[in-house]
This record gives structure tokens, C-alpha cells and sequence, in this order.
């Protein structure tokens, strides 16, 4: 599931705050795993609340064939 920024923020919060995955996961209700997820991308200077760009299963060129 996905989570939104304020609830991302809060959880990163909770972590500055108890500076533990497993405090910050029961105070933000969510599992330690997704706390030290979104504290490692802050810690290495990305945006934890970015999308990651998945690839596509059919580009468009293949649409466009099998449309025609």
C-alpha cells in the first residue's frame, strides 16, 4: 500500500524522534522495515516520498501494432 507524504513524514519523524526502527514503526503504525526503507532514501539524499518508475509490461510500440 501506498503511503502519502504525510504519512511518510510522520514516519520519519518518529524516527528522529526514538532514533529506533522498531519505536518509530509502533508509533507511526507501521512496520519497522518500511521505517528504515524510507530513512535510508532520506539518508542518502533522495525524497522517500518519490515514486520509483517501474517499467512497463506493453510500450507503445507494441500497442500501436496490436491496435491497428
Amino acid at each position: 500500500m501506498t503511503k502519502s507524504d504525510r504519512e511518510i513524514m510522520e514516519i520519519v519523524e518518529a524516527y528522529d524522534l526514538t532514533g529506533c526502527a522498531y519505536s518509530a514503526g509502533a508509533l507511526a503504525g507501521c512496520d519497522p522495515k518500511t521505517v528504515r526503507r524510507y530513512v535510508a532514501v532520506r539518508d542518502a539524499g533522495g525524497n522517500p516520498a518519490d515514486r520509483a518508475v517501474r517499467p512497463k509490461l506493453i510500450d507503445r510500440s507494441t500497442f500501436a501494432v496490436a491496435v491497428s
